[in-house]
């Protein structure tokens, strides 16, 4: 009797043993995968098996937040998002320029669309121009030094730093999208000289409990979130044979366009490669009213499309992502660069996800 006592003490010993040392484990697991955005980029490891999905088909920045695009043949990836490739010119980055109120909130297309039709163009090493329709351009000499420090709220209820170029841009902007001499002013970000936004501001934080690939270094300098944005060609030639009017991928906004993926492939997307540049899909592109606003003419869509169409069929398989993001469409993966190679991209270039 004793020794099947024993036995039985012995028993409860190691089955409670085996369950606290569970429990130890996924608590550390869960505990590591809810601080993905402390680690550093470098201890965390990356695949080694990969598989062709499709290429580049296009390659574009929007220098302006909210402003008109450009369209490159190839390009730099940088850690705050795409850049073109220029000599004796600055290089232009992908939403490194935002236009703020003298109160210090940003402005993109959802408060003022007329920014959809400002254009930006590098004059010199150090000179950017600004052209708005039938209106005189302005050139805009870039900062040096931190004097012009600013800090703006943002998306996300963030909190950024950005340059401010002064009051001849601030009255020029005024006076194109408001009509008015003052209210708006121009800020741009210069690696050397603003701080990169963190994970722990706002509301961002908050997204990284669901989203838990969310990494500080995967945030765009003044993207709605991302660094990059990626979408398939065949993701958007099915959502336009369900619309009246076709559109064009510029509603959206990508960085990097697809051709060859299956439709919403990209959706599950965790490990990108392209060349040899390592990026990390991290959060659903969800989409707003700014997708049915023209980018060529800033007019707002009188069906309010293609949001009504992509609210019926492509919404947040997660119910509680679905409710974090008021049940807001998808179309497009945010992701950020992991691990830079030779940071250059073409057209053509062949586009890779892990196979393992």
């Amino acid at each position: 009797m004793k020794q099947l006592e024993s036995s039985v003490v012995v028993a409860a010993s190691v089955t409670l043993a085996a369950v606290i040392f569970a429990g130890v484990f996924f608590w550390r697991q869960k505990k590591k995968q809810a601080l993905y955005f402390e680690r550093s980029l470098e201890e965390i490891e990356i695949p080694s098996k990969w598989t062709k999905v499709g290429e580049v088909s296009d390659l574009v920045i929007y220098p302006l937040k909210g402003a008109q695009r450009k369209h490159l043949e190839e390009a730099q990836f940088t850690e705050r998002g795409l850049r073109e490739m220029q000599s004796n010119k600055i290089s232009l980055q992908d939403r490194s320029f935002v236009v703020f109120t003298e109160d210090n909130q940003f402005v993109n297309i959802k408060k003022n669309a007329k920014i959809l039709l400002v254009d930006t163009e590098a004059v010199d090493e150090t000179s950017v121009r600004f052209s708005f329709p039938d209106s005189e351009d302005l050139i805009v000499k870039l900062p040096t030094d931190k004097t012009t420090l600013n800090k703006i709220g943002f998306e996300c209820k963030q909190t950024v730093d950005t340059l401010d170029c002064g009051d001849e841009a601030a009255t020029w902007f005024s006076q194109r999208l408001l009509n008015q001499q003052t209210g708006l002013r121009l800020g741009c970000f210069i690696k050397s000289l603003v701080a990169p936004r963190i994970v722990k501001d706002g509301e961002v934080e908050e997204y990284s409990k669901y989203y838990t690939k969310l990494h500080g270094d995967y945030l765009g300098a003044y993207s709605d979130m991302a660094s990059y944005m990626v979408m398939g060609e065949q993701s958007l030639k099915d959502l336009n044979n369900r619309l009246e009017k076709p559109i064009s991928h510029i509603n959206f906004r990508p960085n990097i366009l697809v051709k060859g993926s299956p439709a919403y492939s990209e959706d599950g997307w965790d490990w990108i490669k392209i060349g040899d540049n390592v990026f990390r899909g991290f959060k659903y592109c969800t989409r707003c009213v700014v997708t049915t606003i023209n980018p060529d003419t800033a007019e707002k869509d009188p069906k309010f499309e293609p949001l009504m169409t992509l609210r019926k069929y492509r919404q947040i398989p997660e119910a509680d992502i679905r409710k974090l993001e008021n049940n807001s469409p998808v179309m497009g993966l945010y992701a950020g660069l992991h691990q830079m190679g030779s940071g250059v991209v073409r057209i053509g270039d062949p586009i890779y996800v892990n196979a393992d």
